[in-house]
């Protein structure tokens, strides 16, 4: 996409600021009034600049938050959304960031992408610990897994509390659809 229709469409910049730095406060300053929750991914992660990001900010009064991950939050604390994804470092990795992230006053708030289960994993560590408040949810689907409990209402999901996550397979579609391509390890 062409930066500046990128720039109207969102703020998860993808790193699309790198070599954009005064576009990147044009766009700070010109969102300052929206109250943005977090800016993801500005440039790529690189202390001295998030030093200065993060110095400029608080100088205009702007409390955006900024996400990313460690060592953002040690020995001052730059980021105030930590972000790992959550099937791969799974629930004890992201807990333990969370942790720490909560230690340095910061939050954990679990990636995910392409995965209806990933959504469900990062709604069940929100909902278990405190300093993770949210979890990314893109709506993602797989139509052999069925998911009792979950409902999502004004902004906000009920999760249950049932073994598994809650979560069972449709075995009939799944033979349908997608024994074929399976592959078992033994």
């Amino acid at each position: 996409m062409e930066r500046e229709a990128g720039a109207q469409r969102d703020i998860d910049a993808n790193n699309g600021y790198k070599d954009h730095r005064e576009h990147l406060w044009r766009d700070i300053l010109e969102t300052a009034g929206a109250h943005v929750g977090w800016f993801e991914e500005l440039v790529p992660e690189n202390v001295a600049h998030y030093t200065r990001l993060r110095e400029r900010m608080e100088k205009a009064g702007i409390r955006g938050e900024i996400a990313a991950f460690l060592p953002y939050l040690e020995p001052k604390r730059l980021y105030d959304v930590v972000r790992m994804d959550i099937r791969r470092g799974g629930f004890l990795d992201n807990a333990e960031l969370a942790r720490v992230a909560a230690r340095a006053g910061a939050q954990c708030v679990p990636h995910n992408w392409g995965s209806q289960i990933g959504g469900f994993m990062g709604l069940h560590l929100s909902r278990a610990i405190a300093s993770a408040p949210a979890a990314e949810d893109d709506r993602s689907t797989c139509g052999v897994v069925i998911a009792e409990g979950y409902r999502f209402k004004d902004g906000y999901y009920t999760v249950p509390d049932t073994p598994g996550l809650s979560l069972s397979i449709d075995k009939p579609l799944y033979q349908r659809k997608c024994a074929k391509a399976e592959i078992r390890l033994s």
